[in-house]
């Protein structure tokens, strides 16, 4: 187990932009070439600079790649995949582009419907999942729609979060550039999206057997039901940790979260059943 600080790092400073699906796509990728394959998701509104305080302890657990997905940062996007499914198959399309093998997901925020769709439509393609806490809590109880009152509900649900966490000045800055309006605007129907999404997936999903690392805050709730009794149902292998206020947890307790990811990905993600081989193909393993 490493106990050492933290270094913080600017990866907005080392960012590259590759294309994916005809898209111009910002990410950062460290120069380890060794060890299991990490893709972080910038869980919005943050951007890569979600990571600056942790991107030390995935670099040691692995080979790390942090990306915007379209609407994310400076990343492009296009309105067809603005709804959870669209996007899993857009990141389907991050991992061949960076040939990652069976990658550790890391997907916090939103985002964690999409890493769900993604785990349903291509089993075995994935090694294990991070995922987080939305960061909206009322304001996934709302109809998010495309009219700027419906924006600014979302902007002072967000505010009043980050006023409640511990959360850096530099990561609130970040936060709150994401949620400008004309940053806001991509992904409005993706939160209308995402909560049909949520309430689908509590429902309606297949079993997985693939591990999942939950952080979770005082009350997990993701567009209002409870996380922990249906993602437990359909995946058994789901671990909880309560890390911050949940929301945050990334920017609020970095060596804490840096630490469950690194002993996760080193191998406590095995003790949830064993790793997501059993989903895989014949031709996969």
């Amino acid at each position: 187990m490493n106990t050492s600080p933290l270094e913080r790092v600017s990866l907005a400073d080392s960012a590259r932009w590759t294309a994916v699906d005809g898209l111009r796509i910002r990410y950062v990728e460290d120069d380890k070439r060794s060890g299991p394959d990490i893709l972080l998701l910038a869980p919005w509104p943050e951007t890569l600079s979600a990571y600056d305080q942790t991107w030390q302890a995935f670099s040691m657990a692995g080979r790390a790649i942090a990306v915007d997905l379209p609407g994310i940062g400076l990343s492009e996007h296009r309105a067809d995949l603005l709804t959870p499914k669209a996007m899993a198959g857009f990141l389907a399309k991050v991992i061949e582009r960076f040939r990652l093998s069976h990658p550790h997901l890391v997907a916090p925020g939103l985002w964690w419907t999409c890493a769900i769709e993604l785990a349903l439509r291509e089993r075995g393609a994935l090694e294990s999942l991070i995922v987080g806490q939305d960061a909206f809590g009322e304001a996934m109880r709302m109809q998010a729609g495309p009219s700027l009152r419906t924006r600014e509900q979302l902007t002072a649900e967000v505010r009043a979060a980050l006023e409640k966490s511990t959360v850096p000045g530099a990561e609130r800055a970040d936060v709150m550039r994401e949620m400008s309006i004309a940053r806001a605007r991509p992904l409005a129907a993706y939160l209308k999206a995402h909560q049909a999404s949520c309430a689908r997936l509590a429902n309606d999903a297949p079993p997985l057997s693939i591990p999942i690392l939950a952080l979770e805050g005082p009350s997990l709730e993701l567009a209002g039901a409870n996380a922990a009794g249906w993602l437990e149902r359909i995946a058994p292998q789901s671990r909880f940790e309560a890390v911050g206020s949940g929301a945050f947890a990334w920017l609020e307790e970095p060596e804490a979260f840096g630490q469950l990811a690194m002993d996760w990905i080193a191998g406590d993600y095995r003790s949830q059943g064993g790793a997501s081989v059993q989903d895989k193909s014949p031709s996969d393993t």
